[in-house]
């Protein structure tokens, strides 16, 4: 069965003590957002020159920064009302954001209008990754798959024969992350530390990993690197845009919900009260100790522009983390 307990904080107690790696007890953790006790944000994402970053939550809360993740500024929500925002891509000026009950949104440049699109579905969406050439690929419950041609501005389904790969009772897996290239390729995670990949857009697809812990988050760059991680601390690592897959030893125990990999070897994890940094693709990890860290979840982290991390999470939290 798919594993769907959380340990996170017996684990995390007994990897302190066990865990082959290194630890620092103050990392310049700074809170730069926060909201009440009920907030959340789930969803980070900074445009490609790490300048304009886009946070998006509960109740349809959009937060913006225009220096790098530095300041941040509470934006008109989306026309969502109370649903969730779960997930969010910033494309050029094109923002993408998913959430509750099938909804998308899209808005165009800093100053413009959030407008609500119409989905096809009115499953729970996740996440959502996007490449300048418009490819858009949106995930969720059920095995749910969407597809944009054009950024955005119109879905459609993609049927997936689940059955092919699925052997447990449950055959529609919940999807629960999405990255497109620019060469068009696609990787997708979910449930049952299933990895499926397509090479043509979303024509066709090849299941390429499969486990018993349920994979959350994927960041894999164009050059094919990058990685995926989930339940109980599942990490896998890919060189070759998820052909092929091997385990990551990060030492950490808890629920992992988010991962950033850059492109000059600074990969973070973060989850249930834990996070860790490798500055060499992932081969030695740093625990980080920090009071903030093990007392709160963070759900999505990026690349700052002064080459640290932001990470958000619980309590509408924003906080900077030098790399």
């Amino acid at each position: 069965m798919n594993k769907r307990q959380d340990w996170g904080a017996v684990l995390a107690a007994l990897w302190l003590l066990l865990a082959p790696v290194s630890v620092a007890a103050q990392q310049g953790v700074e809170i730069l957002v926060e909201g009440i006790a009920h907030d959340a944000l789930f969803s980070i994402d900074f445009d490609d020159s790490a300048r304009h970053a886009v946070a998006v939550g509960a109740v349809a809360t959009v937060i913006e920064s225009s220096d790098g993740g530095r300041t941040w500024t509470r934006t008109a929500a989306a026309p969502a009302g109370d649903h969730a925002l779960l997930g969010i891509d910033l494309r050029g000026e094109r923002r993408i954001a998913v959430g509750q009950s099938g909804l998308v949104v899209i808005k165009d440049g800093a100053d413009g209008d959030w407008r609500k699109v119409d989905s096809g579905t009115d499953q729970r969406l996740l996440s959502v990754s996007a490449n300048n050439k418009g490819l858009a690929f949106a995930v969720g419950a059920f095995g749910t798959v969407i597809r944009s041609t054009d950024g955005g501005q119109s879905w459609t389904p993609v049927q997936i024969d689940w059955t092919q790969w699925m052997t447990q009772a449950v055959v529609e897996p919940h999807m629960y992350d999405a990255r497109v290239g620019e060469d068009g390729q696609v990787l997708l995670v979910g449930e049952f530390g299933t990895v499926i990949r397509s090479t043509d857009g979303g024509e066709s697809w090849a299941q390429t990993h499969r486990a018993d812990a349920s994979l959350f988050s994927i960041d894999v760059g164009d050059q094919g690197v990058g990685m995926a991680v989930g339940q109980e601390g599942a990490a896998i690592k890919t060189t070759d845009w998820g052909q092929t897959w091997t385990p990551v030893d990060h030492g950490l125990g808890a629920n992992l919900l988010g991962v950033y990999f850059g492109g000059d070897g600074l990969v973070v994890l973060a989850g249930m009260r834990e996070m860790a940094i490798s500055k060499d693709g992932g081969k030695r990890w740093r625990r980080l100790l920090d009071p903030e860290i093990l007392t709160n979840w963070y759900s999505a982290v990026g690349p700052s522009a002064d080459g640290g991390f932001v990470a958000v999470g619980q309590a509408g939290k924003i906080v900077h983390i030098p790399g």
